[in-house]
């Protein structure tokens, strides 16, 4: 007849040891935390202030090709509209894809159709990390500095 082993013979951890490991887990959580929430909103501007340079990209290519005006406007901080001939087109929220990414403007681009800006701008996005400004110049000319 087999015998049967006694608890105290099987393999295992103990209290002690996953109280332990549990503590150190805490420990570097609590380390970690901050700094990836950091990252992560740095991230999102990033891809915030990218997507917005490829929008004004493609409005100014926009307005040479179909030889119109383009005009972008800031109405709050998370939302744009776009305007072609003066009337509205499109608005778009930031904030649907970039949360916590916040648009400021000194002036509100608009293309011509020779590809020239009448209204240079200084775009500045903001999150709780960081700022990125994008400028967009008489030329036509849009970079993120």
């Amino acid at each position: 007849m087999r015998r049967i082993p006694r608890l105290s013979k099987i393999a295992g951890f103990t209290f002690l040891e996953m109280m332990a490991t549990l503590a150190i887990i805490g420990i570097v959580s609590t380390i970690a935390g901050p700094n990836v929430l950091k990252i992560i909103s740095g991230n999102r501007l990033s891809r915030a202030t990218t997507q917005m340079v490829w929008d004004l990209q493609a409005l100014r290519m926009r307005a040479i090709s179909q030889k119109q005006t383009i005009a972008v406007e800031f109405t709050t901080d998370r939302v744009y509209t776009i305007k072609v001939n003066g009337v509205t087109t499109q608005t778009k929220d930031i904030d649907l894809s970039y949360r916590d990414v916040r648009l400021a403007s000194t002036n509100n681009p608009e293309f011509t159709s020779t590809g020239t800006v009448n209204n240079p701008a200084t775009i500045t996005l903001t999150s709780a990390s960081s700022t990125k400004t994008i400028s967009v110049n008489t030329a036509g000319l849009i970079k993120i500095n």
